[in-house]
């Protein structure tokens, strides 16, 4: 602890006066020592009140953001679908697709075989990735463009990584060509990945 001047005032009195008035001072300075003990005190439960009020904000503000982040994760993969959008679970391996199109995958993910679909993905003339999110709750969602009408869930369903395709939403488009109209989905398709 540091001397104040007040403690060396006291501390020469003391030096400097005779042992018949030794008492006062000494007196004195045990008070005044109490009252520097005292005035610490209350500055440090100042501090700890201050860090307790601190932390009840850190941590009211974490259990916002955890319970943010578990509203998130308990909606899971279910995303807003599209006005006029076919809601189906039924696929059909022979539909062309074409355009954006995103594929789920759902958990539990093997990173190997994510890494194995997109490869063939990109090997496939007709399809780009253009985008990728993932999720703990979710999974894995690969966003993919088709330049030419596609089967993609017949394409999907011959790869040895993927057990089963189904449709969590399609939307039927038209495309005209010089030949006949076809009809055309783009949407998201839930890729269920094999587990090992």
């Amino acid at each position: 602890m540091k001397a104040t001047p007040e403690s060396d005032t006291i501390v020469r009195d003391v030096e400097g006066s005779p042992k018949a008035n030794t008492e006062l001072p000494i007196n004195e300075a045990i008070r005044y020592g109490q009252l520097i003990i005292q005035k610490a005190e209350e500055k440090g439960e100042s501090i700890i009140s201050d860090a307790r009020e601190r932390a009840r904000i850190i941590l009211d503000e974490a259990e916002r953001r955890a319970s943010e982040t578990i509203s998130e994760a308990n909606s899971g993969c279910q995303h807003e679908v599209p006005p006029s959008v076919q809601e189906n679970t039924a696929t059909d391996s022979e539909a062309l697709y074409a355009g954006k199109v995103e594929l789920v995958l759902p958990p539990p993910i093997v990173l190997a075989n994510v890494l194995k679909l997109n490869r063939h993905l990109k090997a496939t003339q007709r399809i780009r990735t253009i985008g990728v999110e993932t999720s703990r709750s979710a999974g894995v969602t690969l966003k993919v463009h088709l330049l030419k009408p596609t089967q993609l869930v017949k394409v999907l369903e011959a790869l040895p990584e993927v057990s089963a395709v189904s449709i969590v939403w399609v939307t039927p488009r038209k495309a005209q060509t010089s030949r006949e109209t076809r009809k055309l989905l783009t949407g998201r398709l839930m890729v269920t990945m094999n587990a090992h």
